[in-house]
């Protein structure tokens, strides 16, 4: 074999060999994306309502205590609103969790 030949030859083995490792990384690419995304989707998403949910729930409660302690309708009608804001984001909050926890 002449010094053309082997070189040709060592070229195409390198070359397949620098193929073959792209696309191996960008398999590899592909899996960490998926795991990042699902990590996440799910208990990161599920955690952060569950905090949201705790302090909407602080908040209802505060509302409450405001609404035994004022005699003013306006006040009142003011505070159950908040009430009905704060009971809604913590049942969409519950929504979101369970639609994504894993277990």
């Amino acid at each position: 074999m002449t010094l053309r030949a082997r070189m040709i030859v060592a070229f195409g083995v390198i070359s397949l060999i620098i193929a073959a490792l792209g696309l191996f990384a960008v398999n590899k690419l592909e899996t960490i994306g998926g795991l990042t995304s699902d990590l996440y989707k799910h208990p990161y998403a599920v955690s952060t309502a569950m905090l949201r949910v705790n302090v909407n729930l602080m908040n209802v409660q505060n509302e409450m205590s405001q609404v035994v302690n004022s005699y003013d309708k306006h006040k009142i009608s003011k505070h159950r609103a908040n009430i009905a804001k704060f009971n809604e984001e913590i049942l969409k909050d519950f929504d979101l969790a369970e639609e994504r926890f894993l277990g």
